[in-house]
């Protein structure tokens, strides 16, 4: 299967009998934007996707996220949005019918004469269902993914790393607190994989992974160290082949306490 939304779109174009001059006929959306969103890690126009739906029966969750719908809904009239049911927990439901809402609103937004230019973002995968741990290991559940939207600036000025490297996870427990306090969101870069002290890394032993502040020590092993003091330090030994890893936490979000 497809990796990303940009691929899966890829492949469903290369299902149609029509030409890329034809799709863009059809749809009144150019032949040049066509193959640009073919490309990984740009973002997709909510409207493009429903155009391919209205003309093509194109499944929208299945090129954003990898998994067929289960039906389709829709209002009468050619202009209705349209509300799509999906396979996953009534948690992840609302979460990609509120991704699609928010999309439609921008769209919404733009052909109403705002100035909004879709060039100016990209996204990212975001993985509702896989935690790093910030205490005990936490095993990957599910490896679907909904894609994040951030401004290019973001990306290439603020925490200078490329979109096409990085993806969103969630860290449950008190470890890292309060550097990253329990539930936060966690942005990461797989391209920073070199060990320094002062961010936390992604790392993953065996199935599980953890989010930890880490730095080398002598003989060439590895220290894994928790924010939050009440946790020790575990050492890895550098004969640890089931030890990787993975990326850099770049950015956080989290939600208030108050809230």
């Amino acid at each position: 299967m497809s990796q990303s939304p940009n691929s899966r779109l890829k492949a469903f174009l290369k299902t149609l009998d029509d030409s890329f001059e034809t799709i863009a006929d059809k749809t009144g959306i150019s032949r040049r934007s066509w193959h640009r969103l073919t490309g990984d890690g740009v973002s997709i126009n909510s409207d493009y996707l429903l155009k391919l739906k209205e003309i093509y029966g194109a499944d929208i969750n299945w090129i954003l996220t990898g998994d067929k719908s289960v039906t389709t809904l829709s209002h009468s009239g050619p202009t209705s949005r349209h509300k799509v049911i999906f396979t996953r927990t009534p948690k992840r439901q609302a979460g990609l019918s509120t991704l699609m809402a928010s999309a439609d609103k921008v769209s919404q937004a733009n052909e109403e004469g705002n100035d909004w230019d879709p060039e100016e973002f990209t996204s990212v995968p975001f993985y509702p269902g896989v935690y790093a741990s910030g205490g005990q290991g936490l095993i990957a559940e599910n490896e679907s993914s909904l894609p994040i939207t951030f401004r290019r600036y973001f990306f290439t000025n603020t925490i200078r790393a490329s979109a096409s490297n990085c993806f969103m996870i969630i860290i449950k427990g008190d470890s890292m607190h309060p550097l990253y306090p329990d539930g936060s969101d966690l942005l990461v870069d797989r391209a920073r994989t070199r060990i320094k002290e002062g961010p936390g890394f992604l790392v993953r032993i065996g199935d599980s992974l953890y989010c930890k502040l880490l730095r080398n020590v002598p003989g060439g092993g590895v220290q894994m160290k928790s924010k939050n003091e009440d946790y020790e330090p575990v050492n890895i030994s550098p004969k640890e082949k089931d030890f990787e890893v993975i990326g850099e936490v770049v950015w956080h979000a989290f939600k208030s306490k108050y809230i």
